[in-house]
């Protein structure tokens, strides 16, 4: 499959998988309480960070490893039996500590619902890891998508019932069992139905690097959400997390369609021993004249945006968010950087990165969380910029690439976003502050007008890109 075709299909499932979770969350928002969210969102990061141990990095060692053997595989499968299995019983047992230490017996029957996943994970985990080696993304398509509905709708459907929060679990599990049934149709000829052991301590020794440096990783996202559950309370988890989602979401829309394919891409190039200089440079001056705008206007347009999606009683999270998204802008860049280093087999960089900026960023939310939300933000976003840096500068060293070529690329990506907002903001300052819906309309049209314009005056390459797209399909 063409890496354009690639693209395409990740993009959809992606964005298809985001839009039905956008619309869910504008329903759960006005179903639930903030109370209710901030219970489910302790529960569910305590359990996130499980997920990632659970399969000790097995799914990026078989999408990257050059010599995937039988014997690998079925390691590889005996490797995500042991530890889910083993995490499901650590998290039953867990989940009445967590409830006591926060005071929320929610808390604890979050975790226990959830930690059904585990049990499931397993019959479709090593498939999913191989439909993506292959860049068989349509299948992916098909799978993400049905589990997608299945999940929110089980959700909503509880919800509206009066199950509360553990609605919001309940569909995870839905969708996990959906997930499994259907990878065990799609299993690949010859897929051995057995675990084994022969080959288990290559399979761990590169896995477990993965996996670690993806603990981190999740330990920075969720960190601060825990930490703000035990110093401010359970309704600003609630805004700090619908914040953080509102901004990630945008992040999801701009970047999840495109690492996977990235990761592939990169791990492919990599056992051919192909340069990787020039798509790394084009994949990032692409992404960076449109992540840049998008996250300058979603600072300008945060509040209007927090108020017209969930509500007035949602409108503390707009600060947070604010701020948040500067670090998220820079990271939209790293998913590049992070990409060529996985798939160049660069396990050591990524998990000496995350091994920094992870447990810095943590240590920051936890140094100023009692002065309040802003305070926190701002610790997220710093630490985000410092591993977007750090990620990039050792990307271009696998890459061989310079800070002066990176730079070429990027500077008419920041003119692009510094004309895009100043437009945007003189005109919402002609109309005033009316309703939010309208100053939303107003703001994002005129965002999406000066973009395009700004972007064909500039000659940047994706114009060029985006008119070989119209004329082949006319």
């Amino acid at each position: 499959m063409s890496v354009r075709k690639s693209l395409f299909l990740s993009f959809a499932q992606r964005n298809g998988t985001l839009l039905i979770q956008f619309m869910s969350s504008l329903l759960i928002a006005r179903l639930l309480t903030p109370h209710e969210i901030g219970i489910f969102s302790i529960g569910s990061v305590i359990v996130a960070f499980s997920h990632v141990v659970r399969d000790f990095g097995v799914a990026n060692y078989i999408v990257q490893e050059k010599d995937l053997t039988r014997d690998r595989l079925r390691s590889a499968q005996a490797i995500v039996w042991i530890a889910s299995l083993s995490i499901a019983t650590v998290l039953a047992v867990f989940a009445d500590w967590a409830g006591r230490f926060y005071a929320e017996p929610g808390v604890t029957l979050t975790m226990q619902v959830l930690a059904l996943n585990f049990v499931i994970i397993p019959f479709g985990s090593v498939t999913m890891a191989l439909l993506v080696r292959n860049m068989d993304f349509a299948k992916t398509l098909q799978i993400n998508l049905a589990c997608c509905v299945v999940q929110n709708a089980t959700a909503i459907g509880l919800a509206w019932a009066g199950f509360g929060f553990i609605s919001l679990a309940w569909g995870a599990v839905a969708s996990t069992l959906l997930s499994s049934v259907v990878l065990l149709w799609f299993r690949f000829p010859g897929q051995s139905w057995l675990p084994g052991l022969r080959e288990w301590r290559h399979v761990f020794s590169a896995g477990f690097k993965l996996s670690s440096s993806t603990f981190l990783y999740d330990i920075g996202q969720g960190g601060p959400e825990l930490i703000c559950g035990r110093t401010l309370g359970f309704e600003a988890v609630a805004f700090f997390s619908r914040g953080f989602g509102a901004a990630s979401m945008l992040l999801r829309a701009l970047v999840d369609g495109i690492v996977p394919v990235a990761n592939a891409y990169y791990a492919k190039k990599a056992r051919e021993d192909a340069s990787i200089r020039e798509p790394y440079l084009t994949a990032i001056s692409y992404l960076a004249v449109v992540a840049l705008p998008a996250f300058a206007m979603l600072v300008l347009l945060a509040k209007p945006l927090i108020l017209v999606l969930y509500g007035v009683q949602w409108e503390s999270a707009a600060p947070p968010m604010q701020i948040m998204a500067v670090g998220f802008g820079c990271i939209a860049l790293a998913n590049i950087s992070g990409a060529v280093l996985v798939g160049s087999g660069q396990i050591g960089t990524n998990l000496r990165m995350n091994a920094i900026f992870q447990p810095l960023k943590v240590a920051m939310v936890f140094a100023v969380s009692s002065w309040g939300l802003s305070w926190v933000a701002w610790a997220v976003a710093l630490a985000d910029v410092g591993l977007a840096t750090y990620s990039i500068a050792k990307a271009n060293e696998v890459a061989g690439a310079s800070w002066g070529d990176l730079t070429l690329g990027l500077l008419p990506a920041v003119y692009v976003a510094a004309g895009t907002v100043l437009v945007s903001f003189g005109v919402l300052s002609l109309i005033g502050s009316v309703q939010p819906s309208v100053n939303l309309l107003v703001g994002g049209a005129t965002a999406m007008v000066t973009w395009g314009a700004l972007l064909f005056a500039l000659r940047h390459p994706l114009a060029g890109e985006l008119r070989a797209l119209r004329r082949s399909r006319a």
